[in-house]
């Protein structure tokens, strides 16, 4: 199992899975030991690194990709043999999805809100004036 977290480390990409006409699944040589919500810095050479989510880590380590702008162009540009630069995995992994979350104030958030409600009772208090 790989992990690196100082410098990136030359990975070849043995694979490359188009899922639609701007997204890309990158298969890479390394196996890695990342818990369900971790990511990895991807360095492409000569442009810069960015992070991204692992989205399978089983015999390799493979990532998905969106084109969205100067460095994930550059990898959807890139072939089957071309070298990628890996970091991490980063992150704790760790997700309670059964905790309920507070807004910045502190109190816990409104689930169900109709917008069009607060407005007529806001409203219904301008007429009464």
């Amino acid at each position: 199992m790989c992990e690196t977290k100082d410098y990136p480390i030359g990975t070849k990409i043995t694979g490359i899975i188009t899922e639609t006409h701007d997204t890309k699944t990158f298969i890479l040589d390394k196996a890695i030991d990342a818990k369900p919500g971790q990511f990895v810095m991807v360095w492409i050479p000569g442009i810069d690194e960015k992070p991204f989510t692992i989205t399978e880590k089983a015999k390799h380590l493979a990532i998905t990709v969106k084109k969205k702008g100067k460095a994930t162009q550059a990898m959807h540009n890139m072939k089957k043999g071309d070298i990628l630069g890996i970091r991490g995995p980063y992150g704790d992994g760790t997700f309670d999805l059964t905790k309920k979350k507070e807004n910045h104030t502190g109190r816990r958030r409104m689930r169900h809100t109709r917008p069009e409600t607060s407005f007529r009772r806001s409203n219904k208090k301008r007429h009464q004036s």
